[in-house]
């Protein structure tokens, strides 16, 4: 009977068997575990999701496949009143399932934490609307993260700290001690305390980069002569080093000399960049792929 419903529905043999000897299913029949799991799967497949999302969530927390339409309802409910939308909602249980086996208060508890310290709640759902997992974390790591912010000594403001947790709230997700790790290159590059607040609250990602990789960025942008431009808007940082430097090496070719205060046209958009310059990332490419190959690469 189990196994019959399971196929049907599109669990695999190695999915049944994880449902069924799932610590908080044992304790029911055969006969009324198919009843409760057919119907939240109804249910779960009934917000928008084809076979393969709804048992990828009941496997990921076998509890929902136990828990009655009723109070998954109540807990979907409970998330329209925090503020989300259906396909956010939608999103959210795609991205973790385990929100549905959480208690009501629980879910509000971690939402009004950030709205009660004074995120507005624009914001607030938002950052867990680009990190769902964040339901999973607790209150306690919540206030770590925002005291290891805060110890950094940057003078950041309430406001800063909210940009940057919406902007980068997989933050609870990292080793906080790689987190310090990337401040204090920043440190080490002699960039100011001003300029390395400015370029976290405008790019609140650098904090996740990894480390190896931002410390590449930040030599060769030194060597290229342009990290000024880099802490006047550290966004710049997203777009790739090698890009960068075929931009350098057609932009020399080409103009022998780019006056300094044009140099904010190597990060332009590939659409801009090419109106300008009547050449694309694959032309460029061609012509400078073998350059990118040596990273200690000096503009003459």
């Amino acid at each position: 009977m189990f196994e019959n419903l399971c196929s049907r529905l599109g669990f695999t043999k190695h999915e049944q068997k994880k449902i069924k000897n799932s610590y908080s299913l044992r304790k029911y029949t055969e006969k009324t575990l198919v009843k409760r799991l057919y119907k939240a799967y109804t249910f779960i497949s009934s917000l928008g999701l084809n076979k393969k999302e709804t048992c990828k969530i009941i496997v990921n927390c076998p509890t929902i496949g136990g828990t009655s339409p009723n109070t998954l309802s109540k807990k979907i409910e409970n998330l329209a009143n925090l503020g989300f939308q259906g396909e956010e909602i939608t999103k959210i249980v795609k991205r973790n399932s385990k929100i549905l086996s959480y208690s009501m208060d629980t879910v509000k508890d971690k939402f009004e934490f950030f709205t009660k310290l004074g995120m507005e709640k624009e914001l607030v759902i938002k950052m867990f609307l680009r990190y769902p997992k964040l339901f999973s974390s607790s209150i306690e790591l919540y206030q770590i993260v925002i005291k290891t912010l805060k110890d950094f000594r940057l003078e950041f403001t309430n406001e800063d700290i909210f940009t940057i947790l919406s902007g980068c709230p997989q933050i609870y997700g990292l080793d906080l001690d790689k987190v310090r790790d990337r401040v204090k290159l920043l440190k080490d590059k002699n960039i100011s305390n001003d300029e390395i607040r400015e370029m976290i609250v405008n790019f609140p990602n650098i904090l996740s980069q990894k480390q190896d990789n931002l410390e590449k960025k930040l030599d060769i942008y030194f060597e290229l002569g342009l990290m000024s431009l880099i802490i006047k808007d550290s966004k710049r940082l997203m777009q790739s080093i090698d890009l960068t430097i075929k931009r350098m090496c057609f932009i020399r070719d080409r103009e022998k000399e780019l006056a300094p205060q044009k140099y904010f046209r190597i990060f332009n958009s590939q659409k801009a960049f090419q109106s300008l310059y009547g050449i694309d990332n694959e032309g460029l490419d061609t012509l400078y792929g073998n350059e990118v190959k040596n990273m200690s690469y000096k503009v003459s």
